[in-house]
Order: C-alpha cells, then sequence, then structure tokens
C-alpha cells in the first residue's frame, strides 16, 4: 500500500512506503527514505550546531533560522569542508560537542561528502560515545548512490535545496528534517 505526501526532505510529492520497524509500522519517502514522524513534540535546543556552506547568503540565513526556531544554542560556520573538518576537530580535542553537523554536498576546497566520511573517520579514532548526526544540503535528487552516502554516513539525512521554496518554506522544511534526523537518533 502506499500513497503520496509531501516529504520535506525531497521538497516534493512523493510516493511512500510502509515498513515494519521494531514492532511498529513506520511510512517513509519512496526516494530518499524520510521516516514521516511526528516532529509537534518541541525539539531540545542544541548546543552547537556546525553549518558547512559555500553560499554566504544562505549560510547566514540557515544561521539564523537554527537560533531564531530556538534549534542551537550556538552555531558555528564554515565556508567550506576543509574548515568545517579543522573547526571540528578542534572542537573534539577540547572536548566540546557538537550536536548536529549539516554540510553542503558540493563546496570548494573539500566537499560535504568527504568532509563527513573524514568525521566519521575521525570519530571512530577519538571514539566518542556516538556519532553526530550529519545533514547534507543538496539541489539534487537522492538518487541511489547518495543513498549509499547516506548509510556510510548514518545517521544522517539530507534536504534538497533546490526545489525553488521560498526562504520561509525552506526553513520549515529544514526544521522537519532536522526533528525527524534527531528523533531516529
Amino acid at each position: 500500500m502506499t500513497e503520496e505526501r509531501f516529504c520535506p526532505s525531497c521538497g516534493e510529492m512523493v510516493d511512500t512506503l510502509f515498513i515494519m520497524r521494531n514492532g511498529q509500522e513506520e511510512v517513509s519517502c519512496a526516494h530518499c527514505g524520510f521516516v514521516f514522524k511526528d516532529t509537534s513534540k518541541s525539539l531540545k535546543t542544541l548546543r552547537a550546531v556546525m553549518v558547512a556552506e559555500d553560499s554566504p547568503l544562505l549560510l547566514r540565513k540557515v544561521g539564523e533560522m537554527l537560533e531564531a526556531k530556538d534549534i542551537a544554542r550556538t552555531v558555528i560556520t564554515c565556508k567550506n569542508g576543509q574548515e568545517f573538518l579543522e573547526k571540528a576537530v578542534a572542537r573534539e580535542r577540547a572536548e566540546l560537542p557538537i550536536s548536529l553537523v549539516i554540510l553542503d554536498v558540493n563546496m570548494p576546497i573539500l566537499n560535504g561528502v568527504n568532509a563527513a566520511i573524514s568525521l566519521r573517520s575521525v570519530e571512530r579514532a577519538i571514539g566518542p560515545s556516538k556519532k553526530i548526526p550529519i545533514l547534507f544540503f543538496t539541489s539534487q535528487k537522492c538518487d541511489d548512490i547518495f543513498k549509499k552516502v547516506l548509510t556510510y554516513c548514518a545517521p544522517a539525512h539530507y534536504i534538497n535545496k533546490g526545489t525553488g521554496s521560498s526562504p520561509e518554506d525552506f526553513a520549515e522544511r529544514l526544521f522537519h528534517v532536522i526533528a525527524g534526523l534527531l528523533l531516529e537518533h
């Protein structure tokens, strides 16, 4: 049985899948795997969110939204994957927690996928108790190759920023995707 729903991650109407997980029926996006959950529960404010995005305007807007919706107490911005990785490792060394990472897939110097894979390597080397949730920004639809990236970098998800929605609509979608990712984690 399938039905069509609006997927905040894909940014469009999608077919859904019904699956059983831990004895519970879940509904997920047939394209990207986003699990539709009740995200109306208030999220606790995250201590620190790192955002790496090469568009200064989007970087600023995402930071403002995270703070305005009380999602993050601190937003650490980076203009590319290399700067992100340097700051993330420095925070790990200083034992300063990172609650969530948002990475643009297409950035100069070090792209978001390579930065995420590098982060997972650093986590394995240092050995924190939990993996940091990762949210990828991309203007591409989620294909089979990117699904493998999401699986390898789990807990991870993506949001399609190229669907042409207004900044307000994008902020609302972003909130739901973050809430879904954190509820899964």
